[in-house]
């Protein structure tokens, strides 16, 4: 029994020994997984960077496109900006042609009612050359045809009557001034001339006021 208690010191300190090795083996073994896994967390952040590196390649990428797309807009803005402003610049030319034209044209027609007929005939013939592709092209014809006859000239009436017949044969004064071609022609003696006018009229123009006259111009002559 004796020496059972001289033995137990020693068993106690072996039992201590043990203790503080085991908890040390404990905190050891705590420790060592996330060291051992070092490797798998550096890998995952390697191919997270590489990622965030794509996408930042990817984005400076688009960004370059972006302005490249900006740069080519503004380059077609400032084409098309030069366009609306040549397009305006045109407009407002045909808009000064447009009241020349139409000034030019009120006052020939007022000389004429005003019975000025020879600063009228210039002013017609002045705007027919000033004015060739105008809409009042057909009756400026028509006035010079009809001041020429006011006045005697017939040959000129006659001229200028013709060349609106044939020049603009779609205007609503052709029936009419065919009709005054086929009279002036009937004063000229022209009597078969005159009568194969009258005959157009009527078959061209027949629901005209001027294809009624022509049939009374027909049933004089025959």
């Amino acid at each position: 029994m004796k020496k059972i208690f001289l033995f137990l010191p020693f068993l106690f300190f072996i039992l201590i020994s043990w203790r503080s090795a085991y908890a040390s083996h404990i905190r050891m073994d705590s420790v060592a997984p996330p060291i051992r896994h070092l490797h798998i967390v550096k890998s995952i952040i390697e191919e997270r960077m590489d990622k965030i590196e794509v996408m930042a390649h990817a984005h400076a990428e688009m960004l370059m496109q972006f302005q490249q797309y900006l740069s080519e807009t503004q380059s077609e803005m400032n084409i098309l900006r030069n366009k609306i402003e040549q397009n305006q610049y045109l407009l407002s030319k045909i808009k000064e042609d447009l009241n020349s034209e139409s000034l030019s044209y009120k006052k020939a027609v007022s000389l004429m009612h005003e019975r000025k007929y020879i600063p009228a005939i210039e002013a017609l013939k002045s705007f027919i050359h000033d004015h060739p592709h105008s809409s009042y092209q057909p009756m400026a014809h028509y006035f010079l045809g009809q001041i020429y006859s006011n006045i005697g000239k017939k040959d000129d009436a006659l001229y200028f009557f013709a060349l609106l017949a044939k020049k603009y044969a779609s205007s609503p004064q052709v029936p009419d001034a065919l009709l005054k071609v086929g009279i002036l022609i009937q004063e000229k003696g022209q009597k078969d001339q005159a009568k194969k006018i009258y005959k157009k009229i009527m078959q061209f123009y027949p629901n005209t006021d001027s294809a009624k006259k022509a049939r009374l111009q027909l049933s004089q002559l025959n």
